[in-house]
């Protein structure tokens, strides 16, 4: 499992890409962020299909 280490713990080498390892871990965090965001709306949204099924055939 990768995660991204501290950009202040990274050294310097690259000279004028220093940018290069913030963009990766921003970038990597959006996609673990929206990706857990995407997997709990699916399951907000089957949820309430279950719950208003349930309540429909109850009727």
């Amino acid at each position: 499992m990768y995660f991204p280490t501290l950009p202040l713990l990274q050294a310097n080498q690259c000279g004028e890409l220093w940018w290069l390892p913030y963009v990766g871990d921003i970038a990597f965090w959006l996609v673990y962020l929206s990706g857990i965001a995407i997997l709990y709306g699916i399951y907000r949204l089957l949820y309430w299909l279950l719950a208003s099924l349930y309540t429909w055939i109850r009727q």
